[in-house]
């Protein structure tokens, strides 16, 4: 495996553990009606009808099920179908929200000396209406075998999947990327959260395009092109959806420009080598240019936008990224009056590596605020929540403690935020909207390969936390939402830091 792919599934990894692709908010259970946006571009998806009931060969009994298919090709795809399907519906180890049976259920009630208090019940999850619309997806896969190319019978599958509203069980390789367009992007939000793409990295020669606004693709807006991913992008909050695909956190490709995903939805043709891409410039003029896609592995020589501001190194865009090689570490900023600790993955010594920050800065005296940063984490060990707490608790910190997160926050990195926030004194969430709410569910499963095509996918089978009782927020909602601005970003400075350093009040 290659250093490019071997970037890709570590950013995949880290951004959705233990394996992800989302859940739709809308219902994808439903074919797709062809909604055109210009002469050759339309996002479709699915198939057009649900088959009759007598023409339905698959019923969730694999004992019962025929196979149908000539063809060698179609052969191979019908079982690697049946058996997705079979593994999803699997009486012991499938979902629960599609099998019948007790699955525990964690409610976090309390935080004690030394433990948590869980309120463990069990009970069936079971849904019979999602269950049969998981099966009458299956089936419009199966009975298209032959219509459908390769990605379009993979990327069917990942609707399936999507379908259970569950963003631990997933497919794998959704936002693997082979061939895309030679720009980086980084997300900036308006003030009520809408996302935007803003260029970032450009082929060298074409400068004038860093820092401009991308509006479409084709004539494709950018927000269609999201929501559209929803539909295949397993989530339980289109937050992470569109932290994933316009996030360079972890490497400068931006999936929102994969072509492999574009062409499924109809952005561009199966013969197409370019596209016409919508800017708007710094001054608000509007302008059009047309890129070639290129293949990952042949990317251009890059221009990547760089501030001539040199913002503090307290409020700097680039702290979030400033320790590559540790999952979590910590420093003392502005001359030992903040400690600073990045939770980069919630790795198996997060606790004892948050002790020893919170001990470092007892001994050095001084420290006013505490700063734990869980941006563009994608999770991991859940189980250190009592003794991170313990740790922050026992922190003397008069200027404040600040929790940050935002849309790549994912699973253990928002169960963690929203214990801190329940359960320690004074804690307040600062950032954007997590990429998950504060309930974690369905954690723990297994993981699957296709025998032919060897689609990856993962199902979480049994398990399920609650961290916040009560709370049905859509995401963990932060006390004070601060997005990340467009002016900041140009002077180099972190929007959120800069709110938690100069804008927050006293407590």
């Amino acid at each position: 495996m290659n250093t490019f792919h071997k970037a890709i599934r570590k950013k995949i990894l880290a951004c959705l553990l233990p394996t992800v692709i989302f859940l739709s908010t809308f219902s994808a259970c439903y074919p797709i009606t062809l909604v055109s946006f210009a002469e050759k571009t339309s996002l479709t998806q699915g198939a057009e009808s649900t088959p009759t009931p007598e023409a339905m060969p698959y019923t969730g009994d694999s004992k019962t099920y025929t196979y149908r298919s000539a063809d060698p090709r179609d052969r191979e795809w019908e079982e690697d179908i049946v058996f997705f399907a079979n593994t999803f519906l699997d009486r012991y180890t499938g979902h629960p929200k599609l099998v019948d049976r007790g699955c525990s259920l964690y409610y976090v009630t309390e935080l004690r000396d030394g433990y948590a208090d869980y309120d463990v019940r069990y009970e069936s999850l079971f849904d019979p209406a999602l269950r049969a619309a998981f099966i009458d997806r299956v089936n419009e896969l199966l009975l298209s075998i032959g219509e459908k190319n390769d990605d379009e019978l993979f990327f069917g599958v990942a609707e399936a999947a999507a379908l259970l509203q569950d963003a631990h069980t997933t497919t794998s390789d959704t936002l693997m990327i082979w061939e895309l367009f030679p720009l980086w992007l980084v997300p900036i939000y308006t003030p009520d959260g809408t996302p935007q793409a803003y260029i970032c990295g450009a082929p060298k020669g074409q400068e004038d395009l860093l820092l401009c606004r991308l509006d479409a693709i084709n004539d494709v807006s950018i927000s269609m092109i999201l929501e559209k991913a929803g539909e295949f992008i397993p989530h339980e909050s289109m937050t992470l959806v569109q932290s994933l695909l316009l996030d360079d956190a972890y490497f400068p490709y931006s999936p929102l420009l994969n072509v492999r995903i574009l062409r499924y939805m109809g952005v561009i043709g199966e013969e197409e080598d370019r596209a016409r891409f919508a800017l708007t410039d710094e001054s608000g003029e509007e302008r059009e240019v047309e890129l070639p896609w290129t293949k990952a592995r042949n990317m251009p020589e890059m221009v990547k936008y760089l501030s001539d501001a040199q913002a503090p190194e307290s409020m700097s865009f680039d702290l979030l990224y400033a320790d590559a090689d540790n999952a979590v570490w910590h420093r003392f900023l502005d001359g030992g009056k903040i400690l600073y600790i990045r939770l980069k993955q919630c790795s198996n010594d997060m606790d004892q590596k948050v002790k020893e920050a919170v001990v470092a800065a007892e001994k050095a005296g001084g420290v006013e605020k505490l700063i734990l940063d869980f941006r563009n984490n994608g999770g991991g060990n859940n189980s250190s929540n009592v003794d991170i707490v313990r740790s922050v608790n026992s922190l003397d910190a008069p200027g404040g403690k600040y929790v940050l997160i935002d849309g790549g926050s994912f699973s253990a990195a928002v169960l963690h935020p929203a214990f801190l926030r329940r359960f320690c004194e004074g804690v307040t969430l600062v950032g954007a909207p997590a990429g998950q709410p504060p309930n974690r569910v369905f954690c723990r499963g297994g993981y699957y390969s296709s025998p032919h095509k060897h689609i990856a996918f993962h199902v979480a089978s049994r398990d399920c936390y609650y961290g916040w009782p009560g709370n049905d927020d859509p995401a963990l909602m932060p006390d004070v939402l601060v997005y990340q601005t467009l002016d900041d970003y140009k002077n180099g400075v972190d929007s959120v830091l800069k709110y938690v350093l100069s804008d927050a009040p006293d407590p």
